[in-house]
Formats: C-alpha cells, structure tokens, sequence
C-alpha cells in the first residue's frame, strides 16, 4: 500500500445484483438499475430504469447516493462498462440488477464513495477495466478488476469531498426541476394548443413550479 492510496477491497466490498425473472417486470413496482441507467462514459440516466415485483434480497438493494458499476457491456464499445453511476439521492431504495455491481464501503471508509467515483473515470482506472473486460459476444469485468484497483484516500473532512457533494447537489436539483417543468409542459401544452388555457395561465403555473 503507497501513502494515500489503498486497494478497494480494503475499505469496500463489491457485488453484483439481482438475478431477476422476466415475470417480475411490470410498469410499476420496487425500481431497479439496469444497463440502460448507464449513460456513456458515466453518469446515470433516470429514464432507464426498469420496475419489480418479484422476489430480492436486501442485498440486491442500493440506496440513494451509492456508487453502481455496470459489470457488462453489451456492444462491446466499452462505452459503460466499468464507468461509474451514482444513484440520485431522491431516490431511496432501488433493486440494482446482476449486470451492474455496488460498491459499498464500511461505515468507517463511506466519505471515500466520491474520491472512488472520481478516480473510476481516470485514466488509469480506464486502463485497467478495459484490460481486464473479457467475453466473446459480452464484455464483462472480473470481480478483481474493481476489487484490485489501487484507489486515493482522503481524510472525512478533506475540502475537495464537500466540495464535490456541493455540485453534486446542486446538479441533481437541477436535473429534478428540469424533468417537473418537462412534465408540466406535457401536462399544459394540449390546453393551449386547443384554447382552453390561457397563455397567462400557463405562466402563472410555471411561476408557482420554479
């Protein structure tokens, strides 16, 4: 172990999720992370996720906040695997599926989730995962690929982690308003097309939304 740097199996375990049946996927239900949450080259897409009402554990369950990994690429471009997600913070529980892997850190270590996420988007994790993906038509990622993976330790109170969840904040406020003004617009636009609702109206509503 160098100063400041240790591996991610020494203050995180990493595991893979639920190994769902097609039956338990319905329209509504337990929401669940999936391949299709995973933007390209990191970051978290809302409108993938897929919805459960099967059977899980609560070791298939991810909570607002944590740090996801998709373990698999589909297409083989490397585009998200090994890249990381964060799940929003609005959202409380979700089931995460067996394509996409938690890292989840011992209580001690937990102010080390965003320098991990950081450091999975750095060009030596990036060299790492991409020599480690394996498969034929699949790509997948061995355990030891995240679990290996020399990672920077910051102290609780180092500036650069508040400073991070500051933005990171302030991002996933914005992302929120900006899907409650899409939907009011959907929700207003019939009425103004047809003449039901007056332009005045509808700027009121959006006052009162932002």
């Amino acid at each position: 172990m160098r100063r400041g740097v240790v591996r991610l199996s020494q203050v995180a375990t990493v595991r893979k999720g639920l190994s769902y049946k097609g039956a338990g996927l319905a329209d509504a239900g337990m929401p669940m992370v999936n391949l299709a949450n995973a933007a390209r080259f990191g970051g978290f897409k809302r409108e993938g996720f897929k919805h459960y009402t099967g059977d899980y554990q609560a070791r298939h369950v991810a909570h607002g906040g944590d740090l996801l990994v998709p373990n698999t690429d589909l297409t083989w471009k490397l585009e998200t695997l090994g890249w990381p997600m964060l799940l929003p913070d609005d959202v409380p529980e979700a089931l995460f599926s067996h394509h996409v892997s938690i890292i989840d850190f011992a209580p001690e270590h937990a102010h080390l989730r965003l320098p991990v996420w950081a450091h999975l988007q750095s060009r030596d994790a990036r060299l790492r995962i991409e020599s480690m993906a394996h498969g034929t038509t699949v790509a997948a990622i061995p355990p030891d690929a995240l679990t290996g993976m020399e990672v920077p330790v910051l102290e609780p109170g180092h500036p650069a982690i508040g400073q991070t969840e500051a933005l990171l904040q302030r991002a996933w406020a914005a992302e929120r308003e900006s899907i409650a003004l899409a939907n009011l617009r959907d929700a207003l636009l019939p009425g103004l097309m047809s003449g039901r609702l007056r332009v005045r109206e509808a700027e009121d509503a959006v006052s009162e939304a932002v």
